[in-house]
């Protein structure tokens, strides 16, 4: 329940409404008789995708996967784990609501993380919270080298891009 309320914190009453409301349709696809937590997590993970311009049909999503390499997707699962663990390193740090190989010719994944409810109440980044988002932004390009060696990729570039952006 902890994170949904994370998750829909500044949603309007009209805004759970619709929420409940498509988890509801959500969950009739899926055959069930009621709507389970999961079908609103799973709504609003859809609506986030949708926000950022790469939800796919599952049939969509299965055809992107199957498309990646089975090295591709071996080196992003690591390079997202090394996010993961090093965001559960730190107990004050936001909290992973999930992970999702992304589609197209860009071959990438992503790691969504929330923040916890004090930084919500705070309403702003103290310094300590900026470096650990340093921290786990390097997470993934340091998971990359423990596993792999020498041979990174450049995909820590956009994660330094994001942290540097957030800086600014």
């Amino acid at each position: 329940m902890l994170q949904l309320v994370f998750r829909t914190v500044g949603y309007s009453g009209a805004d759970i409404r619709n929420l409940v409301n498509e988890a509801g349709i959500m969950s009739v696809r899926k055959g069930h008789s009621k709507i389970y937590q999961q079908d609103i997590i799973d709504v609003l993970d859809k609506q986030l995708l949708e926000g950022m311009g790469v939800l796919l049909t599952e049939e969509e999503q299965q055809k992107s996967e199957q498309s990646v390499s089975f090295e591709r997707k071996r080196l992003l699962a690591v390079h997202e784990a090394g996010h993961i663990l090093l965001a559960h390193l730190f107990p004050r740090f936001d909290w992973h609501a999930f992970s999702q190989l992304l589609p197209g010719g860009k071959e990438t994944a992503l790691s969504v993380f929330y923040p916890r409810e004090d930084m919500i109440d705070q309403g702003y980044a103290t310094f300590g919270y900026m470096k650990m988002q340093m921290v786990v932004a390097h997470g993934g390009r340091c998971a990359e080298r423990v596993v792999f060696g020498e041979d990174v990729t450049d995909g820590g570039s956009d994660d330094l891009k994001k942290i540097t952006k957030k800086l600014d």
